[in-house]
């Protein structure tokens, strides 16, 4: 496994959990699932984003520093 994109995969699970953590502990409302749902997609999202500091993709990726010590 790669982790070039530890900083949007960890930003990513908190929001999932964050979203969970609205729905289990709402008053069940609508706006309350909504607004859990909403967090939860985003955190999907970004779990499947890459930072904005790689360039590339899977075995291919690199960072800014990876780019800056082959020059």
């Amino acid at each position: 496994m790669n982790f070039k994109n530890w900083k949007t995969t960890s930003t990513g699970l908190l929001s999932i959990l964050g979203g969970i953590l609205i729905i289990v502990k709402g008053d069940g409302s609508t706006e309350t699932i909504m607004a859990g749902a909403t967090a939860i997609m985003g955190g999907i999202g970004l779990v499947f984003a890459k930072d904005g500091t790689t360039t590339g993709v899977g075995e291919d990726a690199k960072t800014l520093q990876d780019i800056n010590k082959e020059k």
